[in-house]
């Protein structure tokens, strides 16, 4: 009788119990789970099981990413990062791609599924993982140590490439450990005494060599040669304490930061190169010398360390020039524009496009006109080449010069590309024509450089320094004020690199016609791989994307208006979300794209591509590399 009664008191309660969630769902806690013990994560997932088990993997390493930059953040001077934000971001990176590539062990617990949804709850053992991570940080803690002591020797028997090469070493390692060291403190449920050779110290001990070291000019300095010509050796000598040093890089650029060569000392401490002239100022050009270490993030400069500048004379025989032609229908016709550049370059004129001398070109179809030949009816067209000099910033027009070209096709179209094909600058006249705009260079150049120094100076004071290189960048050398652009252009681009690369979110484009959803999802991972690859921008990882999507009751295609674009950005701390669509047309898949601003909620930039489907990619890359460009 008592069974009969307990089975019926089960039958009961049965209904009340039938469907009830765990409390981890609400509460991401588990008695059999402590918190002290364990990182817990919950997924919940409408498509099926596996996918609630991944985000709930994914929400455990999440916890981990925010632990691990805030660890970074706290001790950021024990890791050598005080004041070098550029290093700083790079440190960041470094620390998220070991959550993502290195953290295992996640497990999942429980699942439950209620109402058409699925729930999962991933633990991590912090004190299996921490004690993993601890004999890893102590092993590459000793190889640390190892590699400053043998530094240390070298530099003893006055080894100084070697001593180098070994600090190199060790600092990019000490980058390693330390990375994982913040991992550890991260999840460890004591973090103990467990320390590792930090940077700071390797870059100690790399201050402590190079003090010694001198570079100094041997010969090159003082040369004159004509804009793009190759000028002789410039070579330097690196000594310590009187010494050649042998085996240590050298670095050349210009002034200006664009890279010559590097070179490698020889056994009496010497190397050279042989640049080629190139204007870093009005009339003249400089080649800076540096010591590289390896092993350094990039844009890191160890301070201290010697540099020797050689200086030479740019001779011009003409004043720069830039070119524009239009074509009938108001298109850029580069061959033509390169027929113009080729021609400059023979009488002398170097091509700029920040020069206030303007050759624009306008083609026009003058005569088109059926003919009989022997291979049956052809089509002539004649073109001509109104070439007039014109003076910026007033767009007043100085003098002119014309060409033509006759050509044959097999109709109009194929005709006037023959014809443009066939067109002759006449350089005596454009000669002339440039010799009558020369007088008005230096006023036009100096107006339009103060123009773009002022723009410069107004983007600055708004924090806008991406605008401000834009302009300070077309300054030309023989400008009076391009010293201080220089000097802007300098604190501009220091300010920008020190600053965090501007955040993009791309959402799945809409797909119409044909194009599958399939289609539309793998264009979107094309795009964000494109724009990874560009370093310019920093895409929002994809589940933090589709998080937040699920939560608000977002849609995931580009149907979103730029408001709710906005809105979803602002969720997910982007500044800008790329959103558009793809479209079959026949055997061609077009793709229109545009990026909307978080902070203003308006359209920035858009750009469309098309291509074949098996080309994808292709298109993809091609849509990123625009679309960075106008971020930038």
């Amino acid at each position: 009788m008592m069974r009969i009664f307990a089975i019926l008191a089960i039958l009961v309660a049965w209904p009340a119990c039938w469907g009830r969630l765990p409390g981890w769902v609400e509460t991401h806690r588990h008695p059999g789970y402590p918190q002290g013990r364990y990182i817990l994560g919950v997924g919940i997932s409408e498509k099926d099981p596996e996918d609630a088990a991944d985000k709930a993997r994914l929400e455990v390493l999440r916890q981990i990413r925010v632990k691990v930059e805030s660890e970074v953040e706290h001790r950021k001077e024990a890791f050598g990062l005080e004041g070098q934000e550029a290093v700083r971001e790079q440190f960041v990176e470094r620390t998220r791609q070991i959550v993502r590539g290195e953290v295992s062990g996640i497990k999942i617990a429980e699942t439950a599924k209620e109402d058409g949804k699925c729930y999962a709850l991933a633990v991590l053992d912090r004190l299996r993982f921490a004690d993993e991570i601890e004999a890893e940080v102590s092993e590459k803690a000793r190889e640390v140590e190892r590699l400053l002591e043998e530094a240390e020797e070298f530099a003893d028997e006055g080894k100084v490439s070697e001593a180098l090469g070994s600090l190199s070493q060790a600092y990019e390692l000490s980058w390693e450990t330390s990375a994982k060291l913040a991992l550890y403190r991260a999840v460890a449920p004591v973090p103990g005494t467990l320390e590792a050779v930090l940077p700071s110290r390797v870059l100690s001990g790399l201050r402590k060599v190079t003090s010694g070291i001198v570079m100094e000019k041997v010969s090159g300095d003082g040369q004159e040669a004509r804009e793009g010509e190759e000028l002789g050796p410039m070579v330097v000598r690196v000594t310590r304490e009187g010494r050649p040093v042998e085996g240590i890089r050298v670095r050349f650029t210009y002034a200006d930061g664009k890279r010559i060569d590097e070179m490698t000392t020889d056994p009496e401490g010497e190397a050279e190169v042989e640049p080629v002239a190139r204007a870093t100022g009005p009339g003249v050009g400089e080649v800076i010398s540096r010591i590289v270490i390896g092993g350094l993030p990039e844009g890191m400069r160890l301070k201290g360390l010697p540099e020797v500048r050689f200086s030479y004379k740019v001779l011009r025989e003409g004043i720069p020039v830039a070119v524009e032609v239009r074509g009938p229908a108001g298109e850029r016709l580069e061959e033509v524009e390169g027929k113009l550049g080729r021609a400059l370059g023979k009488l002398g004129y170097p091509l700029d496009d920040r020069s206030p001398i303007v050759l624009k070109g306008e083609v026009e179809v003058q005569d088109v006109k059926e003919v009989q030949g022997f291979g049956g009816t052809k089509v002539l067209a004649n073109v001509r080449l109104t070439i007039s000099v014109t003076v910026l910033p007033s767009g007043r027009m100085l003098s002119s010069a014309e060409s033509s070209g006759r050509g044959m096709g097999r109709d109009e179209e194929s005709a006037v590309r023959a014809a443009l094909r066939k067109l002759r600058v006449d350089r005596a006249e454009l000669a002339r024509a440039l010799r009558e705009a020369e007088p008005a260079f230096s006023e036009a150049a100096g107006e339009l450089a103060r123009m773009h120094l002022e723009r410069a100076r107004s983007a600055l004071r708004e924090g806008d320094y991406r605008s401000a290189v834009k302009e300070l960048e077309k300054v030309l050398p023989e400008a009076e004020v391009y010293p201080e652009a220089r000097k802007l252009l300098d604190e501009a681009r220091a300010r920008l690199a020190s600053r965090p690369l501007p955040t993009v979110v791309v959402l799945r484009p809409d797909a119409t016609g044909w194009i599958g959803h399939k289609t539309a999802e793998a264009l979107r991972d094309m795009l964000v791989t494109a724009l990874v690859r560009t370093r310019k921008v920093e895409v929002v990882e994809r589940e933090r994307l589709n998080d937040v999507l699920e939560e608000q009751k977002f849609g995931t295609t580009g149907l979103v208006d730029p408001e709710t674009a906005s809105r979803i950005g602002k969720l997910v701390g982007a500044e800008y979300v790329l959103l558009g669509r793809v479209v079959r047309r026949g055997v061609k898949v077009e793709v229109d794209l545009r990026l909307v601003s978080v902070g203003t909620g308006k359209v920035v930039a858009a750009s469309s591509a098309e291509g074949l489907e098996e080309g994808l990619r292709a298109v993809a890359e091609e849509l990123a590399r625009k679309l960075v460009e106008k971020v930038e």
